[in-house]
Parts: structure tokens; C-alpha cells; sequence
């Protein structure tokens, strides 16, 4: 397909922007009033042979793929259920106890504490403010 819409639009500052499949696209020369030595520019190219726009969106094509989708869901099932038959345990309370299958090399998960007290508070001044303590309370 073709990458330019065909929508354009002349800037006040003389630029030109082109639509194109990918988004907007600015064109053209600034002029300068003054002489400036070190101008940096960037620039980024990204050349696709034998693919398609749409392409560009599956992280498979690029070569990234998610950790959890390496085995299939009935490996995953199953190794789950090992580490569930593996780790099972019966605590002094008579109480069943499991630990979470995590999968294997995930960073730890951060900890939240700070945010839930946060937002603890935050709730109990909304219900103070707007005098529903008794209402929640009930």
C-alpha cells in the first residue's frame, strides 16, 4: 500500500507536515537569524523490505517475544501443577499452604507498601471529609 495519505498541512514557520500511514511527518528548511556552530540533529531511519505496515505492530516479527509464551499452555499448566504438587504444605494451624508458580527468570515483583498506605489514607480523609464513616461502618 502507499505510505503517504495524501493529507498535508504549511506550518506558519514554513514547515510542511505530511500524513502517512505511520502519523505526521514535518518537512522543510528553518531559517535562522542567527549563525549557530553546533547544531545537532537526529535522525531515524527504519527500512522494512518484504513486509507489511501492519507487520510492524506484532513483536514477533521483530524478534521479541514474551518469556510466558516460549511453552505452550499445556507445559505451562503442567508445570504449574508440579510446583503446586511440589510445594504443598500443611501448616501448625492445620491450614493448606501454596506458593505462587512465578516464572522462571522474572525480575521480583516491586513492593508496593508505600502506595497502599498512601492510598489508605487518602480514602480514610475522603470518608471523614464527607462524613460516610458511619454510612461505611455500617
Amino acid at each position: 500500500g502507499t505510505l503517504y495519505t495524501g493529507h498535508h498541512q504549511v506550518l506558519s514557520c514554513g514547515l510542511v507536515a505530511f500524513e502517512t500511514q505511520l502519523g505526521w511527518t514535518i518537512m522543510g528548511k528553518l531559517s535562522t537569524e542567527e549563525e549557530r556552530t553546533n547544531i545537532a540533529l537526529s535522525t531515524l531511519s527504519l527500512l522494512v523490505n518484504d513486509a507489511y505496515i501492519t507487520d510492524l505492530w506484532i513483536l514477533e516479527v521483530l524478534g521479541i517475544t514474551e518469556p510466558s509464551k516460549k511453552g505452550t499452555r499445556e507445559e505451562l499448566e503442567s508445570a504449574a501443577k508440579d510446583f503446586f504438587l511440589e510445594t504443598i504444605e500443611i501448616n501448625q494451624e492445620g491450614r493448606y499452604e501454596v506458593r505462587l508458580p512465578w516464572l522462571e527468570g522474572h525480575p521480583p515483583l516491586p513492593d508496593n507498601y508505600y502506595i497502599a498506605k498512601t492510598r489508605l489514607a487518602s480514602t480514610g480523609r475522603k470518608l471523614k471529609n464527607e462524613h460516610l464513616t458511619d454510612v461505611y461502618d455500617r
